[in-house]
């Protein structure tokens, strides 16, 4: 089964009811009709402007602050092209976008690959300051604690996590389960720091498998 551990945007101040209750209509709206979707597209724009992206809270940067930036969207626009040409797919929609179009859509991004927030183990399938949470709840040394790892957790449960982890950490170590500087040890320590980092800045975790 895998595993990834989905940041949940944080609530701003005084409009943390107003987002857990959104969430809660997305959880239940689910029949996958068009009107659903439209709805849901809508409760995901209000969320946007009621929440913090992870990228804000530890202020990213955006993609125009990269040197050269327009020269690299251009190369990512042209090989965008080019692969649609060589999949057969000659007069899809990438075809039809222009270099200022494409620049323009992308100057505001966050820069995902230059955030100081990266994560040091990420899955290809969750943001790269997301963590492959696959990897601790494999971890048999952990006993009841791997299973942990598939749990949702608000904030404090992740520092509660991240401290109980350390605890276990250093008793494994003791046991001769699990040798420091080892390959296991250095993803445990990547995930307690993990834990630690968004925990404190006040966000949650979703566990996603």
């Amino acid at each position: 089964m895998g595993l990834d551990w989905c940041l949940v945007n944080k609530a701003k101040e005084g409009y943390e009811d107003e987002a857990r209750s959104l969430r809660q209509a997305l959880g239940v709206l689910n029949d996958g009709s068009k009107f659903t979707e439209r709805l849901r597209g809508l409760i995901h724009r209000r969320l946007d402007k009621d929440t913090i992206l992870p990228c804000e809270a530890v202020q990213a940067p955006k993609v125009k602050d990269r040197e050269g930036w327009q020269a690299k969207l251009a190369e990512t626009l042209e090989e965008h092209k080019r692969r649609g040409v060589e999949s057969g797919g000659g007069d899809n929609h990438w075809q039809e976008v222009s270099l200022e179009e494409f620049l323009k859509q992308n100057a505001e991004k966050f820069d995902c690959d230059a955030c100081p927030a990266k994560s040091e183990i990420f899955g290809i399938f969750c943001r790269p300051c997301e963590f492959r949470g696959k990897i601790i709840g494999h971890m048999d040394f952990l006993d009841s604690m791997a299973d942990e790892a598939y749990e949702d957790k608000s904030s404090q449960e992740m520092l509660d996590y991240a401290r109980r982890l350390e605890e276990k950490r250093k008793e494994v170590i003791a046991a001769g389960k699990l040798t420091p500087d080892s390959e296991d040890d250095g993803y445990l320590l990547a995930a307690i720091r993990w834990l630690k980092r968004w925990g404190e800045l006040g966000y949650s975790l979703f566990a996603w498998s």
